[in-house]
C-alpha cells in the first residue's frame, strides 16, 4: 500500500507519541510499585505470629551503624549472643517498672526481644499491667507470664501500643493500682526499642 510522504511522517509521528504514552504508562506503574514497597509498616498492624525472629546482613549493618551507641551492650561469648539495654533507661528501683532488652544471636542471625522487670516488682516471671485509654473510657488487662519467644514480644508489643498511645498505665499488685510510665522518658525508651527491634528484624523499614 502507497502512502503519501505526509502520511508517513503522521503515521510515525503518531507511534512515536503512542511509545511515549507507553513508556509514561508503564513508568508510572513501576514507580507506584516502588513507592508502595518503600512505605514502612504501620507498627500497630504487625501481628506477634508472622515474626520469624530473623535478621538480615543489611539490618544488621543499620542497627550496628546508626543505632546500638544508643544501647549498653552485654556480651554473652558463651551464648553466641549480645544483650542491649538502651543506655538511658530509668535504673530506679523504688516504683515498678518494666524494660526491654534486644538479645542479638549472632550465631544464628536472629534476635529476640526480652521482659525485664526491675528489682521494685517482687515476681519478674508473672504479673499485671492496667491499660486505660487516653478518654478513660477503656481499660485493658495487660497480663505478663514468662513464656517463650513470641510471649515476650507480645506483651512488650501490647506494652508498646499503649505507651505510644498515651494510655495511662497502672501496675496491678494485690489488687492496689500503682502508676507506672508517668514520665516521657520512660515511655520514650520503650518506644525506642521495639521501634530499633522491629527494624532489626524487618517488620519495619
Amino acid at each position: 500500500m502507497y502512502l503519501p510522504g505526509r502520511a508517513l511522517k503522521t503515521l510515525a509521528s503518531n507511534s512515536g507519541l503512542t511509545s511515549i504514552v507507553h513508556f509514561q504508562y508503564v513508568l508510572f506503574f513501576l514507580i507506584s510499585i516502588l513507592v508502595v514497597a518503600c512505605q514502612p509498616t504501620n507498627p500497630e498492624s504487625i501481628s506477634v505470629e508472622d515474626i520469624d525472629f530473623g535478621t538480615t546482613d543489611d539490618s544488621e549493618l543499620f542497627f550496628k551503624n546508626v543505632r546500638q551507641s544508643y544501647y549498653d551492650k552485654e556480651e554473652i561469648e558463651a551464648a553466641g549472643m549480645d544483650v542491649f539495654r538502651m543506655s538511658d533507661r530509668n535504673l530506679t528501683a523504688s516504683y515498678p517498672l518494666i524494660h526491654l532488652a534486644i538479645a542479638y544471636n549472632w550465631r544464628n542471625d536472629q534476635a529476640f526481644l526480652m521482659v525485664e522487670p526491675n528489682e521494685y516488682i517482687t515476681d519478674p516471671q508473672e504479673f499485671k499491667l492496667l491499660s486505660i485509654d487516653p478518654t478513660g473510657n477503656d481499660t485493658t488487662a495487660i497480663d505478663y507470664a514468662m513464656g517463650n519467644m513470641k510471649d515476650q514480644v507480645a506483651f512488650a508489643h501490647q506494652l508498646f501500643l499503649a505507651v505510644t498511645g498515651d494510655a495511662q498505665l497502672y501496675f496491678d499488685v494485690n489488687d492496689e493500682a500503682i502508676s507506672v510510665f508517668d514520665k516521657f522518658e520512660d515511655r520514650e525508651v520503650i518506644r525506642k526499642t521495639v521501634l530499633d527491634y522491629y527494624k532489626l528484624i524487618g517488620l519495619i523499614r
